[in-house]
């Protein structure tokens, strides 16, 4: 908003007043989230994560900062998020740039386009309670969603882990994949 005043001794005094708008988005982690495997662990470590869809009212900058007790990395992507292919459509990441193990993302946003922020962990299968919140010109929705696939994600220790079950308990077909 630009504000212009008119004075006898002033032809025109014009500034501009910044306007922020804040939201904010609450979850857990926990081993009912999805999970998968990051592009930089090794094969038998699976994060838990949320995947929130993010879409801002008006084009600019935009902040997302994490809150809570365990590290948490946030990874921003553009247009979707597939948790079998995580480097696909990444434009930004952030660990600790917060402080107190927490992400810092800042990013410019155009307005009505889709974005997705993935909020996972430092630390492999680890669970806990988190918030995020977003400021920037314009409201944000922050909404969750379960993201789709384009292949399957297993892991080394549950291909073992189901090898075992088939082979010493062929008559429980029910335990193969828990």
């Amino acid at each position: 908003m630009t504000l212009s005043v008119a004075s006898p001794m002033f032809r025109y005094l014009e500034y501009a007043v910044e306007r922020t708008v804040s939201s904010s988005y609450s979850s857990g982690l926990t081993v009912a989230s999805g999970f998968y495997i990051r592009e930089d662990a090794s094969s038998d470590e699976i994060f838990y994560y949320q995947a929130i869809q993010v879409t801002a009212s008006i084009s600019g900058t935009y902040n997302f900062i994490s809150d809570s007790e365990i590290d948490t990395v946030g990874y921003f992507y553009e247009n979707s998020f597939d948790p079998s292919v995580p480097g696909e459509n990444l434009i930004l990441t952030d660990d600790d740039g917060n402080g107190n193990r927490q992400f810092l993302i800042e990013a410019f946003l155009e307005a009505e386009r889709v974005y997705v922020l993935v909020v996972t962990t430092f630390d492999s299968s680890e669970t806990g309670t988190f918030s995020v919140s977003a400021s920037g010109p314009g409201a944000v929705d922050l909404n969750s969603f379960t993201p789709s696939t384009s292949q399957p994600i297993t892991t080394s220790k549950f291909i073992k882990y189901s090898f075992l079950v088939n082979t010493h308990y062929p008559q429980c077909p029910d335990l193969v994949g828990l």
